[in-house]
C-alpha cells in the first residue's frame, strides 16, 4: 500500500497506460472476428465476386487496417506510457536502478533488430525454397539480402 501512496504522482500516467492496455487488447478478438467473416466470405458459394468498394471482402479489409492502426497507435501508446512511469518511479528512488535500466536500452534495441533481420531472412529462404520446388510466389525483394 506504501507503494501505491509513494507513486501518487504518476496515478494519472499509470491509468492511462492501462486503457490503452485495454485499448490494445481489444484488437485480437476484432481482428479474429473479421478474419473468420472473411473466411466465410470466402468459402460462401454464392458470393458476389466484384462487391462494391464498401462491401463484401473491401469492407472488412478496410476495417482489418482500421484495427492494424489502432493497434499501433494503442500499442505504442501503452509501452511508452508505462516505460515512462517506471521511469518517473524509479529514478528518484533507485537512480542505480534506472541507470542500469537506461544501459540496457542499446542491448534491447541491437536485439530486437537482430531478430527481425533473422525472420526476415527466414522469409526469403522460404520463397527461394517455393520457387525452386515450382511452388509459390515468385517475387524475391533483392533488397533484404
Amino acid at each position: 500500500m506504501r507503494s501505491f501512496r509513494e507513486m501518487r504522482p504518476e496515478w494519472a500516467l499509470v491509468a492511462i497506460s492501462a486503457l490503452e492496455s485495454a485499448l490494445s487488447a481489444s484488437v485480437f478478438p476484432i481482428s479474429s472476428m473479421l478474419i473468420a467473416l472473411l473466411i466465410s466470405l470466402m468459402i460462401e458459394p454464392d458470393a458476389e465476386l466484384q462487391p462494391g468498394p464498401m462491401a463484401g471482402a473491401n469492407l472488412y479489409s478496410l476495417l482489418l487496417f482500421i484495427v492494424a492502426i489502432v493497434a499501433l497507435i494503442g500499442m505504442t501508446a501503452q509501452i511508452a506510457g508505462f516505460e515512462i512511469a517506471g521511469f518517473a518511479i524509479t529514478f528518484p528512488y533507485n537512480w542505480i536502478l534506472t541507470l542500469i535500466m537506461t544501459g540496457t536500452l542499446p542491448f534491447l534495441v541491437f536485439g530486437a533488430a537482430y531478430e527481425t533481420k533473422i525472420e526476415l531472412n527466414f522469409v526469403v529462404e522460404t520463397q527461394k525454397d517455393g520457387i525452386h520446388s515450382g511452388e509459390g510466389h515468385h517475387y524475391i525483394d533483392a533488397r533484404i539480402y
